[in-house]
């Protein structure tokens, strides 16, 4: 198994020449918006990738992944990258939701059933996409159910609400966020019309903290009750985007976007990966997390690296990356042992071949899954088939 550190030169070596040149695959993919908080996204989902990864090639190793504090590596130590990884791409990622739909309280009007069905089309075929692969490729296990559990395990999964290890271990359980996310939807069309109704900033205010407690309540009994795999701590980060929105101060803006800003926003982040997020801990992993997302938000393009153009054709397709690389990673560490028997070169082979796979094969799902379940043609193509039946 390879050391951390190298695993980590080996993370930057990869990205360095992914964003020095242009790549064919990515040419079809176009950015609707260029803004800092997309070329974020691109980095937030290979930062999840990471995590997953070096957790694979850990576990697969011998080594029993420390989750309690008895086992876990440092409250400050190097070992903490590899857990904390994935905890600050989704806490910023959370963030990102926070800011851009708490902005939709800025409105004069809202359509709850028209805010649905966006957020629907843009998660669910892909999500779908991918449930439903999972669940054939789990035939043989899911074969042995009859046929109304087997029914209701599939529809929980479509539902959001799904939690069985034969697909959480196939997707490296990123869907977990998407249950916490939509908690956070559903809590939208309330706070509109609320705080609409009273008009009153500071009651805009308290009713956005009550609507975060509730998705924290809410998820923590999920977890505790209902042994739901979700971390209740991360819905803390949407009244992170809801703080970065309520910013108005054009001298705390223009400084933001400063330079200066950028290093004390990376040094914040960099922090962020060394410091345990253990318990209360995550807190600080909150704060540190913030820096670079209110720096993002408000335009700063951290010395042109979130408005490069490889990293916002990324972050365009961060959610197929987001979803599909830990069904591809899965596949791969099937064969883990023929590339772990050349030692360090076979793991570097390994990662650079995940991390290939998976950001190609997000080009795809993108285009023909996320992208293609969109378009009239192929939405009346559906209805029609269906028609027939």
């Amino acid at each position: 198994m390879i050391d951390i550190t190298i695993y980590i030169l080996i993370f930057i070596i990869l990205m360095v020449p992914f964003l020095a040149r242009k790549w064919q695959v990515y040419d079809n993919v176009y950015v609707k918006n260029k803004n800092p908080l997309n070329g974020l996204r691109a980095i937030l989902a290979s930062i999840v990738m990471y995590s997953h990864t070096y957790k694979e090639l850990y576990v697969h190793s011998g080594n029993e992944w420390p989750y309690t504090q008895s086992q876990y590596f440092q409250y400050i130590g190097f070992g903490n990258q590899a857990i904390n990884g994935g905890k600050i791409g989704v806490a910023i990622f959370f963030m990102i939701s926070g800011y851009l739909f708490y902005s939709l309280l800025n409105k004069n009007t809202f359509e709850s059933l028209k805010f649905f069905k966006q957020r629907f089309k843009r998660i669910f075929p892909l999500y779908f996409f991918i449930v439903t692969f999972c669940f054939m490729y789990n035939f043989n296990y899911f074969n042995k159910l009859d046929f109304i559990n087997k029914t209701f395990e599939y529809f929980k999964f479509l539902i959001f609400f799904g939690d069985n290890t034969q697909i959480t271990q196939m997707t490296s359980g990123v869907e977990w966020s998407l249950k916490l996310e939509i908690l956070m939807y559903l809590t939208i069309p309330i706070l509109f019309y609320v705080s609409h109704k009273f008009k009153n900033k500071l009651v805009k205010h308290i009713l956005t903290i009550i609507s975060v407690l509730s998705v924290f309540l809410i998820s923590y009994i999920l977890r505790m009750y209902f042994e739901f795999y979700i971390d209740p701590r991360a819905a803390l980060c949407f009244y992170v985007g809801y703080v970065a929105l309520e910013i108005k101060n054009d001298k705390i803006i223009n400084f933001f976007k400063s330079k200066t800003f950028s290093i004390i926003s990376l040094l914040f982040l960099i922090s962020a990966f060394f410091i345990t997020a253990y318990n209360f801990y995550y807190i600080y992993l909150i704060f540190a997390c913030s820096f670079i997302f209110i720096a993002a938000a408000n335009g700063n393009d951290m010395f042109g690296l979130l408005m490069n153009e490889q990293i916002q054709k990324l972050g365009e397709i961060s959610y197929s990356i987001y979803l599909t690389h830990g069904v591809l990673l899965f596949f791969l560490m099937k064969v883990a042992d023929t590339f772990m028997s050349f030692g360090t070169k076979g793991s570097v082979s390994f990662i650079f071949i995940h991390f290939f796979l998976t950001f190609t094969v997000s080009v795809f799902t993108y285009k023909y899954v996320e992208q293609g379940f969109n378009r009239p043609h192929f939405r009346s193509l559906l209805v029609s088939k269906f028609k027939q039946l």
